[in-house]
């Protein structure tokens, strides 16, 4: 008899959650008041409260289900949190766990304690795994590591996902006998890559390939193979298939169609035949959408396949040849079976017509990629014009995609780490006036390029401030931290190799950032701030930058140009939220603030805590660390859960996830902009770090990067010549060099596609000239890009004229704060008025033009600027006056005003800058003309200024009788 635990109490709920420790003491205490607060709260029951846990990401429905039926865990796993748990085919624990120093989720499969104990079956277990480790075929699973936690031993492999190939076929039925060749070949090549190996896998069957989930037809190439440990029984060298007991049999189920008439004798063990029958299964059910044989129960279907084998196959269900190659495939008889997976692939190939391609062998790294050439002194090619390719507009939004990636880093916001609102009081920068002129071709730029209108690129860049020239045939500078090996010089002026970058610095540091960040930037602000050329480009990055700023110099005490570097990385919590910390460090000879005072009015800074001898500062959503090693010159901010992790890292490299942990080390740490970010990651739990106008990014850069980059990064430096460079890696599959050509294929095709994009755009006559100008600028980048690659990484780069950088991301940000088609209501409203319009007007009368005014944020300033360039009459904003009300003219804010008039925008944005309604206009006239002057009531009222009509004066509080 089976007792059901009755569901306990509200309380006794929120007691076992406590004692779980799935949240910590704070987070609880937090969601027990939010909870207590809510109308239903009195008659929620403990499952009710659950659900509402559930919805908030706190708990997963697992452990959920698991708490109210009364368990005590386990929850966690040595380092791992346990989120799931799923039926093995082996019949041993199987959990979805995230790791939690890193955040990464994983699959990890838990060992019988005793089973482990025996000397035979744990070298049996020890082999297999680094077998699986070792694969490296991209198609199958991944196994990561074997570990232990107190007496607990565990495999950790990769939590592939999908659904079934079982599922889809009950769903969709048949596939094509194109589509069923493609899926079975690809599947067989996974399978004699173990072969290859030496290895079997033992365990096909439909269960054991996942496709990913959706309505849509099925993908051959998005196919995964599970492989040990997630098959089978891992404890089994060599696997074989339990058969033994009824229990064995009932675990099987349909898997029995899969499983070769040999395996059904006593003791008999897997081998690769047996492996060719379950591939030939595969393919009877992908072409029929039915399990091969299947008699409605696991011990019949065995009994049917020893005696008469799988059904045949043919017309008018395939063609013969088709049926011929299943039968061969899956005949009884297993020395009449192909011997490998590798034949039955070249046998599939040849039938269905496919390239049969060659074995995946995985990548040996004992010998570096090198070029080798005995003529020094040739000449590199003309590059020919690229040939104008048709390219949807929507899917690649041109140079927003590659300028603004470098831009995304200083914008993003996950944490609250800058403020967005007013930058309170905040020194103003130098004058923000930035060219609006395409890049031109100084002197310097002309010596490089014999066309001023496109860059050659056969042309040998200058090299940076400092460096002597590189000589003539140069090849590629080696990579930040690369090896001996990887770095012998190619003395070759080839055009298809990169640039000589111009610096040679360390590798991108990391040091106190936490593990797991998906996205890294890297930026030296006092360098940037220094150059005429960075000072631009900083500017043109827009407000948003201008406010993260102001907050580097809140929480150091120290302007830009005192700060030598700034790393941040971001990665996603839990609950789907973006985390993010930052560390600052102080050019020599400054230091950050040390007073109590300090700490309280700039950090919030409410406690402090001891963690390795170290002190910690507590702020109200962040926390603050100076190292005691780094004498002040250092700070690091970061949420406090991650804090206490990063101090007891110390100055360990913190774990990235494996694809940055490839590109990163390649990465120069002297480049003065950085950004790298694993690309599955900006497009799943980081999309909404593309926020606001980075939004319209998403797809573009999804489309640009597609499933061939895993990794990426863009960097940039400012110097006599502006430098740009996009490192990429690949799956591994698709070696770097096969992956540089493809990139840069599609970088070939954005000129037109932005062209396109532009014109549907109809930009704003603010700045229209210049985004008007953006293709042609694409076309200068694209006729200096070379490309190549370095180990494993896929290398792109190019030297531009001195200001081609700032003109370029200027440019960006307004084809980006544009909604498509703003501009275009904006001049169709301007076209549309009526004859009397035309006539001279005065300022009033000419606020009355109907316009539309659209942008994602930007600052007073050059909002009103806007409406200036629009109606034709000058608006200045009168500082003095607004500065004694404590009103700045730098603070940001959004817009959306359609068809309405320029008096009603212009009241808008001055209600968005004040929203105690302080700022006003006047009309002035100064030399024989008009003007608009943006001041305040209480300006107007000493002056005595005639306010225009609508601005009713503010009424004083009336006094309480």
């Amino acid at each position: 008899m089976i007792t059901r635990m009755p569901q306990p109490t509200v309380v006794e709920f929120w007691n076992a959650l406590g004692q779980s420790r799935l949240v910590g003491p704070a987070v609880l205490s937090t969601i027990r008041r939010e909870h207590a607060q809510r109308s239903d709260a009195q008659a929620a029951d403990a499952a009710a409260v659950a659900n509402w846990l559930v919805g908030r990401g706190l708990l997963t429905r697992w452990q959920a289900k698991r708490l109210l039926a009364g368990s005590r865990g386990p929850w966690f796993v040595g380092e791992y949190r346990l989120l799931d748990r799923h039926e093995h085919p082996g019949n041993v624990p199987l959990f979805t766990a995230r790791h939690e120093p890193s955040g990464r989720v994983f699959s990890i499969v838990l060992l019988g304690s005793r089973r482990c104990d025996d000397p035979a079956i744990w070298s049996g277990i020890a082999r297999r795994t680094s077998a699986a480790i070792a694969a490296t075929d991209p198609v199958l699973s991944r196994t990561w590591s074997i570990e232990q936690a107190d007496t607990t031993r565990f495999i950790v492999c990769e939590q592939v996902a999908g659904e079934s190939l079982g599922r889809v076929l009950t769903r969709s039925g048949a596939m094509s006998p194109r589509v069923a060749g493609a899926l079975g070949l690809r599947i067989a090549r996974s399978i004699a890559a173990l072969h290859a190996a030496g290895e079997v896998h033992g365990g096909l069957s439909l269960d054991a390939v996942r496709l990913p989930s959706g309505d849509g037809p099925a993908d051959p190439d998005a196919a995964r193979v599970l492989q040990y440990p997630l098959v089978g029984d891992p404890h089994l060298d060599p696997p074989r298939i339990p058969l033994e007991s009824d229990e064995d049999l009932e675990r099987l189920g349909t898997q029995a169609s899969f499983v070769a008439p040999e395996l059904t004798r006593p003791n008999a063990v897997c081998d690769p035949r047996s492996d060719v029958y379950a591939i030939g299964c595969v393919l009877h059910a992908l072409l029929t959408g039915q399990v091969p044989g299947w008699r409605g129960e696991p011990r019949a279907t065995l009994r049917q396949a020893a005696i008469s084998g799988v059904p045949p196959l043919g017309p008018p269900v395939v063609p013969e040849e088709v049926g011929t190659l299943v039968s061969y495939l899956t005949t009884r008889d297993p020395e009449a079976r192909y011997r490998t997976a590798a034949e039955a692939a070249e046998a599939i190939a040849a039938c269905f017509g496919l390239d049969a391609g060659t074995p995946w062998m995985g990548v040996d790294h004992s010998h570096p990629q090198v070029a080798v050439t005995t003529d020094a002194s040739s000449r590199p090619a003309s590059r020919r014009p690229p040939p104008r390719r048709t390219v949807p507009s929507g899917a690649i939004a041109g140079a927003a995609a590659l300028v603004m990636l470098v831009a995304a880093g200083a914008w993003l916001d996950p944490f609250g780490l800058f403020d967005k609102g007013d930058t309170g009081g905040a020194p103003d920068g130098p004058d923000s006036t930035v060219s609006t002129e395409a890049p031109q071709d100084d002197g310097e730029a002309a010596a490089i390029s014999p066309d001023p209108a496109l860059l050659a690129a056969t042309a040998t860049p200058p090299s940076a401030p400092g460096d002597s020239p590189a000589p003539v045939g140069a090849g590629p500078a080696p990579r930040a931290n690369a090896s001996p090996a990887a770095i012998a010089p190619v003395v070759v002026a080839d055009d298809s190799l990169p640039w000589a970058a111009p610096t040679h610095g360390s590798a991108l540091p990391l040091t106190y950032l936490p593990g797991g960040s998906q996205l890294l930037l890297g930026a030296r602000p006092a360098e940037i701030m220094a150059d005429e050329e960075g000072l631009l480009f900083f500017k043109a990055l827009g407000p948003l930058v201008e406010s993260a700023a102001s907050w580097l110099a809140s929480v150091t005490g120290c302007g830009l140009d005192g700060i030598e570097s700034v790393h941040a990385g971001w990665q996603a919590a839990a609950d789907g939220t973006v985390l993010g910390a930052c560390v600052v460090r102080l050019e020599g000879g400054r230091t950050i603030p040390d007073q109590d005072d300090f700490r309280s009015r700039q950090w919030g800074a409410e406690r402090e805590t001891q963690v390795s001898g170290e002190t910690i500062h507590h702020g109200p959503r962040l926390a603050f660390w100076t190292p005691k090693a780094d004498v002040g010159r250092v700070l690091v901010v970061a949420p406090t859960d991650f804090m206490e992790d990063i101090v007891r890292g110390g100055t360990s490299p913190p774990p990235l996830p494996g694809d940055l942990e490839t590109l990163v080390p390649t990465l120069d740490g002297g480049r003065h902009l950085t950004l790298a970010v694993a690309t599955h990651y900006l497009f799943t739990e980081g999309r909404g770090i593309l926020s606001g106008p980075l939004e319209r990014l998403a797809e573009p850069l999804e489309s640009f990067f597609g499933e061939d980059v895993r990794a990426a990064a863009l960097s940039a430096h400012f110097g006599s010549d502006f430098y740009a460079e996009l490192d990429a890696v690949s799956t591994l599959d698709q070696a770097a060099g096969a992956l540089a050509p493809v990139l840069r294929e599609r970088i070939d095709a954005l000129p037109d596609s932005v062209e396109e994009w532009i014109a549907a755009l109809a930009p704003h006559p603010h700045g229209r000239r210049l985004v008007m100008r953006l293709p042609g600028m694409l076309r200068a980048l694209v006729a200096n890009l070379r490309s190549g690659a370095e180990g494993q990484v896929a290398v792109l780069n190019a030297y531009l004229p001195r200001h081609a950088g700032h003109n370029l991301a200027l440019a960006g940000e307004l084809v980006l704060a544009q909604a498509p088609g703003a501009g275009a209501a904006a001049v169709a409203a301007t076209a549309g008025a009526t004859p009397a319009a035309a006539a001279p007007q005065d300022a009033l009368a000419k606020l009355k033009r109907p316009m539309t005014l659209v942008f994602a944020r930007d600052t007073l300033e050059k909002s009103v600027q806007m409406i200036a360039d629009e109606i034709g009459v000058p608006i200045e904003i009168n500082g003095g006056d607004l500065q004694l009300e404590g009103i700045t003219k730098n603070q940001s804010f959004g817009l959306s005003e359609r068809d309405s008039t320029a008096d009603a925008i212009l009241r808008v944005i001055l209600g968005k800058s004040n929203a105690e309604g302080k700022l006003v206009y006047v009309v002035r006239r100064q030399d024989g003309a008009e003007k608009i002057e943006i001041t305040t009531r209480a300006a107007v009222a000493k002056r005595g200024d005639t306010l225009p009509p609508g601005f009713e004066p503010t009424k004083a509080p009336e006094e309480k009788r």
